[in-house]
């Protein structure tokens, strides 16, 4: 049998409010800090990519989203699918549960983000923009 290539699987969360989106910046992770990222997190064993936004957003920011659509899915050169999910719901009081890897949030509109957004997350917005659901960078 042939060896099969082995990739990566995030979601990330895309949460509207009053036209705008909710932004965590990086700190303390490793990859990117001082950059702005979204609630997100990597697919664990037998759970759903809805489950794992679901628990990521909940470990993140404490609230509990209902509702969530799929909306793009990013696949990176370095063997990634990232899956950017959308909800504009929820229960419960968004607060920075991980202070440790979260400099601050911030609210943006898509058409005013900041120049420092890890690359997943800006190409996945730009496919979002455009109304595609799956772009390759």
């Amino acid at each position: 049998m042939t060896d099969r290539k082995k990739v990566n699987v995030a979601a990330y969360l895309l949460l509207e409010k009053d036209g705008k989106f909710l932004f965590l910046k990086r700190q303390n992770t490793g990859y990117r800090d001082g950059d702005y990222g979204m609630p997100s997190g990597h697919l664990e064993d037998d759970e759903s990519l809805e489950e794992c936004i679901i628990r990521e957003t909940k470990e993140e920011i404490g609230i509990d989203v209902k509702d969530v659509e799929m909306m793009v899915v990013v696949h990176t050169s370095d063997d990634y699918l990232d899956f950017m999910f959308k909800a504009d719901s929820w229960d419960g009081e968004i607060k920075n549960c991980e202070e440790e890897k979260c400099a601050e949030m911030k609210w943006f509109g898509l058409d005013e983000l900041p120049e420092n957004i890890t690359p997943e997350i800006k190409a996945g917005i730009e496919a979002y923009k455009n109304g595609e659901h799956y772009v390759r960078i």
